[in-house]
């Protein structure tokens, strides 16, 4: 399985939609609910599996998610890839796996 560590930077508590493209070309969409919230947006998007995480805790910084796929066919990982958060710095949005083992996305 293939762990994914977010860390909230800052004090503003936001949903995250976290996209994992496969190297098979298949892509997941896990919607990150606030356990404050008292809903859930069940989006669908063309030829997208989305999935339902198990919401945030907003008073922990601290979020992870688990992947039952190998590291090995994970091939990107991308925090809010429609664009919708108002995000200062999309750079770190995204991670594209090329071999190596541990990576750490702040938000």
């Amino acid at each position: 399985s293939v762990e994914i560590k977010l860390e909230r930077k800052g004090d503003f508590i936001m949903p995250v939609d976290l996209m994992v493209t496969y190297t098979s070309g298949k892509k997941e969409l896990y919607i990150i609910q606030l356990d404050l919230m008292r809903g859930c947006k069940n989006e669908k998007k063309d030829g997208i599996e989305t999935i339902i995480a198990e919401a945030w805790n907003w008073t922990n910084p601290f979020y992870l998610l688990l992947l039952k796929s190998s590291f090995g066919n994970v091939e990107k990982i991308e925090i809010d890839p429609f664009r919708l958060l108002a995000d200062v710095n999309i750079e770190n949005n995204t991670k594209v796996l090329k071999g190596d083992t541990d990576y750490y996305f702040q938000r």
